[in-house]
């Protein structure tokens, strides 16, 4: 009953922190972006390409074309600093445009009970929205939702295919 409690806490505070408001541009359905299995993967977007000058149109549909991922360590949710510029790109973005609202998707490997991986899916995304916030982007326009390990990019039973779905996804 504890446990049902503490999912169903869990469910309510992921539901509550994110409101509805049409965004600016339309949503759509991306594929997921991997890096290398033995390196840490990096995010990147077009923002962060070797352009002089990327417009706001530009950045948007590279960041819609791209879902972004974010890779943790085993149970941690802190961001590794190989992700700041990237997210450090999206923040000005969003504060350009306050219509525009971000999806942060947290996602675990399969080790552990499904309520624990609930809440760690939780705390990553928290930890991008966090970073988010501090850069100057509303807490209206960052949508958090946490899967915990029930939809991995890898179904292998193996540590490389637990560190690709120790994740959060970034989306517009």
């Amino acid at each position: 009953m504890k446990q049902l409690n503490t999912l169903l806490a869990i469910l309510i505070l992921g539901l509550s922190s994110g409101c509805s408001k049409n965004s600016q541009m339309p949503n759509d359905s991306l594929p997921v972006t991997r890096g290398s299995q033995k390196k840490k993967s990096r995010a990147t977007t077009y923002a962060l390409r070797d352009e002089p000058a990327v417009n706001a149109a530009k950045f948007y549909n590279a960041f819609t074309r791209n879902r972004q991922t974010y890779l943790f360590t085993i149970n941690g949710d802190q961001l590794e600093a190989v992700y700041l510029q990237e997210l450090d790109a999206l923040a000005g973005y969003l504060c350009k445009h306050p219509g525009q609202k971000v999806h942060l998707d947290g996602f675990t490997c399969e080790l552990g009970s499904s309520e624990y991986n609930i809440a760690l899916g939780y705390r990553r995304a928290q930890s991008l929205a966090k970073y988010l916030q501090d850069h100057g982007v509303n807490r209206e326009q960052i949508i958090i939702v946490s899967y915990g390990k029930e939809k991995p990019v890898d179904r292998d039973h193996s540590e490389v295919a637990w560190s690709k779905n120790r994740r959060v996804e970034a989306y517009f």
